[in-house]
């Protein structure tokens, strides 16, 4: 697991806005292009942008995931042609992005082709590679000198999405145990959800609570076709999931800093 530091000058007063660009599936004929320049419209000269995996689809012909008339790649160029359509759908945003985490679709075409498309990815855009489990240490320093640090775990995610309300929260909060952050990032799942989960800190001279999140952050991938085709999620039986991400915000305090979730 690779650790990364991301330096973050502010004014009193700033809010700092955190993206984790979730399951994309770009590539897809079910993502949702739309959707997703939406999400990033408001972003500013505050807002950074990390992925969690599966920015792109790369099911190929020889996939048994892969389903005709839902897949639409069957040339022998669908893992260039994906990259090239990440690239251009993400390019506009490139100066934004921290880092890029791999998911479980381009790590299969890291077993079976010998390539790591999203390596190649992050190369085009000009930023860092993370693997597929993260630690992020954004620096704040306000310009007076003053500074406090946050600290983001990322993980792609990992075993098959729940059928109960609550499933997928209670199933990485076990993560929370391991590996100390403040953020806790999960894709994978293609659910949208978040925790506030508070723990108790000595800082200084006196014993207070610090909010963790737990953030699962959605996916533009839809799970639904127009017509009578079948999705891999509908024959899973897999409940139909909210399009989107999250933007977390993280304003600097007196103390320390607060942190919020915004769709």
């Amino acid at each position: 697991m690779k650790v990364f530091t991301q330096p973050i000058t502010y004014h009193y007063g700033d809010t700092i806005k955190l993206k984790p660009i979730p399951d994309l599936h770009v590539g897809s004929p079910l993502f949702d292009k739309k959707a997703f320049k939406e999400f990033m419209s408001d972003i500013d000269d505050q807002t950074y942008l990390v992925g969690t995996g599966d920015i792109m689809d790369q099911i190929i012909a020889t996939d048994p995931r892969y389903k005709k008339g839902v897949e639409k790649g069957t040339s022998e160029t669908i893992v260039d042609d994906q990259i090239d359509e990440a690239y251009q759908l993400l390019a506009p945003y490139a100066d934004r992005i921290i880092l890029l985490g791999i998911g479980n679709h381009e790590e299969t075409i890291v077993k079976k082709c010998g390539t790591n498309p999203l390596r190649r990815l992050c190369e085009k855009l000009g930023c860092q590679y993370a693997g597929m489990k993260w630690m992020l240490k954004l620096n704040l320093r306000e310009n007076t000198g003053r500074g406090r640090s946050v600290v983001v775990y990322g993980h792609h995610g990992y075993g098959g999405g729940t059928r109960t309300e609550g499933g997928n929260i209670t199933k990485f909060f076990r993560d929370m145990a391991y590996d100390e952050a403040d953020i806790y990032l999960f894709g994978h799942v293609h659910e949208k959800a978040y925790k506030r989960i508070p723990r108790g800190y000595h800082g200084g001279a006196k014993y207070q609570a610090r909010d963790r999140l737990l953030v699962i952050g959605g996916s533009f991938k839809r799970n639904l076709t127009d017509d009578d085709t079948t999705t891999w999620e509908e024959s899973k039986g897999f409940p139909i999931r909210a399009i989107g991400g999250y933007t977390i915000k993280i304003t600097p305090t007196k103390d320390w800093v607060k942190m919020g979730v915004t769709e």
